[in-house]
């Protein structure tokens, strides 16, 4: 069981129904033989695409596949009309809808190539990518115009760097080096020449992937082809002896189970981590957020989880650098605005933790800034929990100050209470 797959097969995504959406299609279009499957395989398509919008790598993959035999079709050109118009019967509805109701066409995904050629490759974290460099790039021409030989640049790194953090993140190294043993077998033994359209939506996805910054769960859409990769060896009759080849399938399926028992040891690791880095925390402290809220309260808060538990409205956590910037958007934002801080005794010190001294998760792309998150993973939750309610009882001395100054905008600390982090 592969270790990314399992966890966001239980995660609160998208990731899973996507991945889901886009099997199914390609499992239809392959499938398949008559006009209605491809009419289905659009329409799975259009479902894909409007859950992951790269999964509109799917569209020319189902025409490619159609149109070059890579499909079972005795019609193919009635069967590629068939796969577009499922695929419009799906998105267009949704498409006209938006555009009627004021929405517009507008992508935005030139900030994430902007972002990772000249902030995160460059240790400048998102938030201040966001404040500095992001209003100078209105489109992708100017992102390119602004360093031609630095977009390149980084674009090919991010092609053998992308490959390297799959094989080590997203499959694991004992996967990583049957898939890539596999190659051979998968090509003297027909297998590409039979599947090459599971190849080819895989290659589509990856180039969709390699202008932007490396994420396990983005590569999620690559795995049936690693894993027709990595099984290719051992479904090769060219693995074994010809003297042991009457026992070939069972000396084969052994060898299949060292991988996979050391995918399995990972997937527990890696089932452990996340589960104990769960906010769970966050469950004590809205309890005490949510018997403190009066009406109209709102909470700034980099995560809206603490918001939904507590019964109020969230409000986005703001470019600040001093608590004297976040008292005036508190000010800002209504006469009675909650702020989760971590602020009590020593810990007030904490405040200004750098976030990218936190571990894991999207905590490293973001700048230093006040938030209720701790330097490194949580380790005593029981003491968290147990305090989680002590802090309501006074302001801390330094906030309180830009809280006194204006009497109609009740700053407060709702509750004490921290994580790993940006999970707040």
């Amino acid at each position: 069981m592969n270790p990314t797959f399992f966890r966001y097969g239980y995660s609160v995504t998208n990731d899973a129904l996507a991945f889901a959406l886009q099997a199914g299609a390609m499992t239809v279009l392959l499938v398949g033989a008559g006009l209605l499957s491809a009419l289905g395989a659009g329409a799975l398509a259009a479902l894909a695409f409007l859950t992951r919008y790269n999964a509109a790598v799917l569209l020319p993959v189902g025409i490619i596949a159609l149109l070059a035999g890579g499909a079972p079709r005795t019609e193919p050109r009635r069967s590629t009309l068939a796969f577009l118009a499922g695929f419009a019967l799906v998105s267009a509805p949704w498409i006209g809808s938006s555009l009627a109701h004021g929405q517009h066409f507008q992508l935005q995904f030139h900030h994430n190539i902007a972002y990772d050629v000249f902030a995160r490759s460059r240790g400048i974290a998102w938030d201040e990518y966001q404040r500095v460099l992001q209003p100078q790039f209105k489109s992708l021409a100017d992102v390119i115009a602004r360093d031609p030989g630095a977009v390149l640049r980084r674009e090919l790194f991010n092609v053998w760097d992308h490959l390297g953090l799959d094989a080590r993140i997203v499959l694991g190294l004992p996967v990583a080096w049957c898939a890539l043993a596999g190659l051979p077998f998968a090509w003297t033994d027909g297998l590409l020449r039979r599947l090459w359209p599971v190849v080819l939506a895989a290659a589509l996805f990856f180039l969709s992937l390699v202008p932007v910054f490396h994420s396990a769960r983005y590569s999620i859409p690559l795995l049936p082809c690693y894993a027709l990769f990595a099984a290719a060896p051992f479904a090769s009759a060219r693995l074994t002896p010809r003297a042991l080849r009457s026992a070939g399938p069972w000396l084969r399926s052994a060898l299949a189970l060292v991988p996979l028992a050391l995918t399995l040891r990972s997937t527990v690791i890696e089932t452990r981590r996340a589960m104990d880095q769960l906010p769970i925390e966050v469950l004590d402290c809205a309890e005490t957020l949510r018997a403190q809220a009066r009406p109209g309260d709102r909470i700034i808060c980099r995560k809206p989880q603490i918001a939904f538990h507590a019964g109020v409205d969230a409000v986005g956590f703001p470019f600040t650098r001093t608590l004297a910037e976040l008292a005036t958007v508190a000010r800002a934002n209504g006469r009675a605005l909650a702020v989760l801080l971590l602020a009590r005794g020593r810990d007030a010190a904490r405040l200004l933790v750098p976030a990218r001294h936190h571990r894991g998760g999207a905590g490293a792309h973001h700048p230093p800034r006040h938030r209720a998150a701790a330097g490194g993973p949580l380790r005593d939750r029981a003491r968290v929990r147990e305090r989680a309610g002590v802090a309501r009882q006074r302001y801390p001395a330094h906030l309180a100050h830009h809280a006194r100054a204006d009497p109609g905008g009740r700053l407060r600390t709702g509750a004490r209470c921290s994580c790993s982090g940006d999970r707040i």
